[in-house]
């Protein structure tokens, strides 16, 4: 993993950070990325990906930047091309419960992979093709919520 970061924060009196004072933007790049029996992907196999093998994910390499601002991570479009699956994501994650990202899972997925397929990225500014949007939002108690965007709601947004 390579990471470039360059950021400012304010501290008070006591010590603390102060948490509205983070600005900054952070770069990262992380090759050979995998997920090794990761339990939470177990329920969307039984659902969804059901022919995939989803104990041992390889990624192609992540790289994109962030940029911070005040208690919101702002992420550019970002291509995560997997073993699995491939997708695109974008918007705000926000410790202030102002998360709001569009996923994108184009219907490419659907159909099956050979044995020995090697995850590659086409590029986060490519379309992507028809597409299924989601969106991560908090619920009315602070928890990410990931729910069906028929409309493409996020994308009017922008």
């Amino acid at each position: 993993m390579n990471t470039n970061a360059s950021v400012s924060c304010s501290i008070d009196n006591k010590g603390d950070l102060v948490k509205n004072s983070i600005t900054g933007s952070l770069f990262f790049a992380i090759k050979k990325g995998a997920l090794l029996n990761y339990k939470p992907l177990e329920q969307i196999k039984v659902s969804f990906l059901k022919n995939r093998n989803l104990d041992d994910i390889e990624f192609a390499e992540l790289k994109d930047s962030l940029n911070i601002k005040e208690e919101d991570v702002i992420l550019q479009r970002i291509e995560i091309a997997s073993s699995a699956i491939i997708f695109f994501a974008q918007g705000v994650f926000s410790f202030a419960n102002n998360t709001d990202i569009s996923i994108q899972v184009p219907f490419s997925n659907l159909k099956k992979q050979s044995e020995n397929y090697t995850p590659e990225n086409l590029g986060s500014d490519v379309k992507g093709g028809p597409s299924l949007y989601f969106r991560a939002r908090p619920d009315k108690d602070g928890k990410i919520k990931i729910k069906l965007d028929l409309f493409k709601e996020f994308r009017k947004l922008k």
